[in-house]
Parts: structure tokens; sequence; C-alpha cells
């Protein structure tokens, strides 16, 4: 399908200008993750003629392609294609963790990371968003990719369900303010705004939350690893509930335990202390 082209179209022409041409393969697909833009699943499908014959999923979420300014689309393929190169020929953190080698392997690159996706925010954590450097290597990379004009023509009309205006406004406000003089106007445009559908969304936002752009996650399966001390039981992707004799505790990593109150622990990954909550 085009969209399908499109999608792997951009992911190979990044590859060879942002990477030199030296990630793995990936297998690009689209799917509705709550929260979710994007993610990669490390050797997630095998050859059917030889089972040592794997290839990475890359995924993307299509109903954040309606209600986001292309060039966020495009961060997000890359973001995943920075963990394709930290996994490949780097030292990745636990799963999910965005550490100082993703950062500067993200630098190096002309996306700047951050928690909030804007300005000043943290660098490294659990859940990471990001923003291009407005004269970066991937802000010129995006512009020759587009310089024929927009090669993402299709987007999900069923838009995800804490879509707002003011997100929308505010995403498209701040990529304007911070790129308008360095790329191509339709990189900056956002689809339900360009085909004029956005009344609708003008009408439900006054009684929809808006959603922080840093829970949108990004990453290697996107899991995060709790633990509960009691029971010595690892959990991906929930946490534990908190009962109401119990402490939590959270390490530099963001790992988390529950236990009760005034525990010595270190974490074994970042060699810091557990600090209660």
């Amino acid at each position: 399908m085009q969209i399908y082209d499109e999608l792997q179209r951009a992911y190979d022409y990044f590859n060879k200008v942002l990477f030199d041409s030296k990630l793995d393969r990936c297998l690009m697909t689209l799917q509705r993750k709550t929260n979710t833009f994007a993610y990669i699943s490390f050797n997630r499908f095998v050859s059917i003629n030889d089972n040592q014959v794997f290839m990475h999923e890359l995924a993307l979420n299509p109903e954040y392609f309606g209600v986001k300014p292309l060039i966020e689309v495009m961060q997000s393929l890359c973001h995943e294609m920075v963990h394709l190169n930290q996994y490949q020929y780097g030292t990745p953190s636990r799963k999910s963790y965005h550490n100082t080698e993703f950062a500067e392997m993200m630098e190096s690159i002309g996306l700047i990371p951050s928690d909030t996706g804007r300005v000043g925010g943290k660098r490294t954590g659990q859940q990471m968003a990001d923003y291009p450097k407005p004269d970066g290597l991937f802000v010129r990379a995006c512009n020759d990719l587009f310089k024929d004009g927009s090669i993402i023509q299709w987007y999900d009309r069923y838009l995800p369900s804490s879509t707002t205006a003011e997100r929308i406004y505010s995403d498209l406000n701040f990529a304007q303010t911070l790129l308008s003089n360095n790329s191509l106007p339709n990189l900056l445009e956002v689809p339900v705004i360009k085909n004029k559908s956005i009344s609708s969304i003008v009408k439900q936002s006054s009684s929809i939350t808006i959603m922080p752009i840093s829970s949108l996650l990004h990453g290697d399966d996107n899991a995060e690893n709790t633990i509960n001390i009691s029971t010595g039981d690892n959990t991906l992707g929930q946490a534990k509930p908190v009962l109401k004799n119990k402490m939590k505790y959270t390490c530099s990593c963001n790992f988390n335990i529950w236990g009760k109150t005034g525990l010595d622990i270190n974490c074994n990954i970042c060699n810091e202390k557990f600090i209660e909550q």
C-alpha cells in the first residue's frame, strides 16, 4: 500500500543520510497503541525459510498523523532509528530508558532529546520526546526528502481520544517558531488544519484533558520494569498498585519498587540509591 511505501522510502533515506546506511532493515508497520506515537521491537519477525534470520519491526501510530506537523512524524521515525543504532552499536540501558549515550546519538543527527518535547527539558529519562535543532542535520535531511512535496498522503480520520485543538495548535506554534526560517512550509502542515476539519475538535476540546507531550511514548516496546520488593515479582509494562502499608521507591533510572518505609537499597543498573517517594 502507498503509505507503507512512503514510510519505507523515508526510512531508507534517513538510514543513508543520517546513519551512513549502517542500520538493519526494518519492517514498517502501523499500530494503534494507546498513548504511543512510535516504537521499535528488535528481531520481532523471523523468516519462514530460516528461523535464524530476523527482522526488526518499526511501528508508527497513524492516529497522530493527522494532528501533528509532518516533521514530527519524521522525528518519531528517526527517534526509533536511534534506538536501533544504539541497539546495534551502543550500550542501551534497561528497556525504554533513554540514557546519555542515546541523547548523544540523537544530538549527532540534529534531534534534541527533551522529556517535555520543548526547549529546556531533561535529556535523559524513561519517557522521552525531542525537538529538531533548527539548522541541524535532521532538518536539512527532511528538506531534501520533502522538496518535491509531502510523501505522507494518508492519515487516520479517527483521531486519538485525547486530541484537543489546544494541543494541536501548541505543537504547531512551537514548530513554526522553531523552524519557520529553516524548513519547507509543507513540513509544518497539520492535516486536520489544512483540510479545515479541526472545527469538530474545537467543539470537544473543552471537555477533554490535554495530554502532556511527554506522555506520548517512544522506545523499544515502551515497557517499564517494576518490582514488588515484598514478593520479588518482576512485571513488564504495568506498575504494581501502591498498598497503604508500603512506600514507593524510585532510582535515577526510574526503576520502581515498593516496600516498608526506611529501606536502604541500591539499584544495580544505575548504581544509585532508591529514593523513598
